[in-house]
């Protein structure tokens, strides 16, 4: 016992006098300086003096920069729409902005609701040259079959976000190019995230785009940058759409 006595003496007359007390002091204080200043930093009276300051000499600054070649300008929208564009055109692009400005107002949109839209559109835009005429009370010309469908993707284990495509289509193969529409969709999948998706539906911001854009995409840029989510309580739904040209009637 008493040799273990004198070697912890010895250890602690060795450690004493070759630095490693002064180091572990070293290390504790300045780690007790950086705490103390980073809190100061985070709260308390440096924080409120170094605030005070920048806003000091930021805010003069900022009030007396030109900040115009920042700034897009009506002006300059509104020349280049007349410069580019038709009369007509131009009554059709302005027609589109105020129409994609109209908020929404809801919160969840159906897929029967899309439909109807996608629907209206069909009966707007299918080609009708050489399209067989039928009579009822009026003539009018053959309906088109369409459909709507929500395309689940196949699950990744390892990602939180769930895809899925709005199918939107018409059953004549000659016409689904001009008539048929893929919209994607996602949702962050969590106990606490909303239901449904998320609509995502992309187009170019142009003067000349805007003069191309049917109602029905109007429609639907208008949800998906409102933010409204389509329910998935319904994957599927078929109709037929009759166009809304109408055949000039023949008498034999």
């Amino acid at each position: 016992m008493a040799n273990f006595d004198e070697d912890i003496k010895r250890i602690t007359d060795e450690i004493m006098q070759d630095g490693t007390i002064e180091k572990v002091l070293r290390e504790k204080v300045e780690k007790g300086f950086l705490e103390a200043i980073d809190s100061a930093f985070r709260w308390g009276k440096l924080k409120e003096a170094i605030e005070n300051r920048v806003e000091e000499i930021l805010v003069p600054y900022v009030e007396a920069y030109d900040m115009s070649a920042y700034i897009i300008k009506l002006d300059t929208v509104l020349t280049d729409i007349v410069n580019q564009t038709s009369l007509q055109d131009n009554a059709r692009i302005l027609e589109n902005f105020q129409n994609l400005m109209i908020e929404p107002g809801i919160e969840f949109v159906t897929l029967e609701d899309i439909f109807e839209e996608y629907k209206k559109y069909v009966s707007r835009n299918m080609e009708t040259l050489g399209r067989t005429i039928e009579y009822d009370d009026e003539p009018y010309y053959e309906p088109i079959g369409v459909t709507a469908e929500i395309v689940k993707e196949d699950e990744r284990p390892w990602s939180s976000f769930k895809h899925a495509v709005l199918e939107l289509a018409v059953d004549e193969e000659e016409q689904q190019e001009k008539l048929n529409f893929s919209i994607r969709l996602s949702r962050w999948e969590s106990v606490y995230e909303k239901k449904g998706y998320d609509l995502v539906y992309d187009v170019a911001p142009s003067i000349r785009g805007m003069r191309r854009l049917d109602d029905f995409e109007i429609y639907i840029l208008r949800l998906a940058r409102a933010g409204v989510r389509l329910l998935d309580d319904m994957l599927y739904d078929d109709d037929s759409v009759i166009a809304e040209n109408k055949p000039e009637p023949t008498y034999e």
